[in-house]
């Protein structure tokens, strides 16, 4: 994708313009603890600190070892680590304007 065409999305969605790059030594947090969260944490490895989800069903089980922690829970505790948004097509943007309401701006989204 050009810089021309990646340039005229982030004019259509500004609230992509938070994203930034994965870094090596640092600890996230997994927002979605679905099937994608799940891919993100092996990928990730030691790197996933943990899962948060707006689900209360999946609130304090473990997920590949990792606790899943309330969303509430993982805005507060979030200034600590880095954020990796984790989720379908369809939930990724409903999920930045969740985290961005909270003054969440920097993230990483994981496609994969």
């Amino acid at each position: 994708i050009t810089s021309d065409i990646r340039n005229k999305f982030m004019e259509v969605i500004p609230e992509l313009c938070g994203e930034v790059p994965l870094e090596k030594n640092k600890k996230y947090i997994i927002f979605g603890a679905g099937v994608y969260g799940e891919k993100a944490a092996r990928d990730l490895s030691r790197n996933a600190a943990f899962f948060a989800d707006s689900n209360p069903a999946k609130t304090g089980i473990c997920k590949e070892g990792i606790e899943v922690l309330a969303f509430q829970k993982a805005i507060s505790i979030s200034r600590e680590y880095g954020i990796v948004i984790a989720a379908s097509g369809k939930r990724i943007y409903q999920m930045i304007k969740q985290l961005r309401e909270y003054g969440i701006t920097e993230f990483c989204v994981y496609i994969r």
